[in-house]
């Protein structure tokens, strides 16, 4: 099962990589074209033909021509930029208005081959984004490679799946659970910024929107991620996320999760067993949950604090081994409840 598991995810990491590769290629190249312009000669040029024409049902392109000698030779050009392509928002249309049949135009052409020309030069706001609009993509090839290259980690380390660190000042033992990882997070945040502002710039100002207000928003949306990152990456090294065991207090302090907003400390002496919860999902669109439990008897009630929340089956039953064998408890079980609801303490 877990070799199924592996082979399906490389096979959608290669499927999906070879998707979202093939539009990297492209915009990197034609934005790569346009970096070249910037260093074009220019002269002077006529516009002979400049029309918004349908692409399909839904978007137009412009349709361009113009004239313009190099010297004494004369050449003909029909590329406003490299990287023009269909859109619904009327910058076609807008682009015919602003160059009639006629008007006197710069233009810029490659000095070593003058048959390369362009009306307008370098980067813009349609460049950032299509930047925008490809992050998500590329970020869920990323994680997909990520997630291959992690499965084999985890195969090569089933002894020690949850690392540990002993700090000498307070004698306690933090256990990584690898639920929190600022990476992920600020890739997650990335994602959702990118993905939400495909919509917000799209229904503002359409694919070319102006390229200072692209650069303000980029600016915003690194800074975030950014912040983000720094500030996960400082909990995770305070062991914010740890599961802490102390063994002069004998007492365990397991960390906030989806379950329990609060980290919550624990008399091992109350703990009298563990048992491992599976929660099935109500709809199509969400995971099993996999919920390490411990079973505790406080002053003659029993309550169950669970320790972590896990979408990997495997993981899940990792944990709840490894804890049972620290601490002796008997009968481990595996149970499904979608009932499970835990008090927050």
């Amino acid at each position: 099962m877990k070799l199924l598991g592996s082979s399906f995810l490389l096979l959608w990491a290669l499927v999906w990589t070879a998707g979202v590769g093939a539009f990297d290629c492209i915009m990197g190249y034609q934005a790569f074209q346009q970096l070249r312009t910037s260093s074009f000669d220019s002269t002077d040029g006529k516009v002979t033909v400049s029309r918004a024409v349908a692409v399909d049902d839904d978007s137009t392109k412009l349709e361009l021509a113009y004239t313009y000698r190099v010297g004494v030779v004369a050449f003909t050009g029909n590329q406003y930029r490299y990287d023009d392509m269909g859109s619904n928002d009327g910058y076609a249309e807008e682009l015919a208005e602003r160059l009639p049949v006629g008007t006197v135009v710069t233009v810029f052409y490659n000095p070593s081959d003058p048959n390369q020309a362009v009306l307008e030069t370098g980067i813009n706001g349609g460049n950032l984004f299509m930047a925008l609009f490809l992050t998500p993509f590329n970020l869920i090839m990323l994680g997909s490679w990520y997630a291959v290259f992690a499965s084999r980690e985890n195969d090569e380390d089933e002894e020690n799946p949850f690392p540990q660190r002993e700090d000498e000042f307070d004698q306690k033992t933090y256990v990584n659970l690898d639920t929190a990882s600022a990476l992920i997070r600020a890739a997650g945040t990335l994602m959702g910024l990118c993905f939400f502002s495909i919509f917000i710039v799209g229904f503002t100002y359409g694919f070319h929107a102006p390229f200072g207000f692209m650069i303000a928003y980029w600016i915003g949306i690194v800074a975030i991620t950014t912040f983000v990152w720094f500030h996960t990456n400082k909990k995770v090294k305070r062991g914010d996320y740890d599961l802490v065991l102390d063994p002069l207090e004998r007492t365990v302090s397991i960390p906030p999760n989806s379950k329990r907003r609060r980290r919550t400390t624990i008399d091992v002496s109350d703990v009298k067993g563990i048992r491992l919860r599976s929660i099935y999902p109500k709809s199509d669109e969400e995971r099993v949950e996999y919920i390490p439990t411990l079973i505790v008897d406080s002053e003659g009630e029993s309550h169950e604090r669970s320790i972590v929340v896990y979408y990997e089956e495997d993981k899940a039953i990792q944990l709840t081994e490894w804890f049972r064998d620290r601490y002796d408890l008997e009968g481990m079980t595996i149970n499904d409840d979608n009932d499970f609801d835990e008090d927050d303490e």
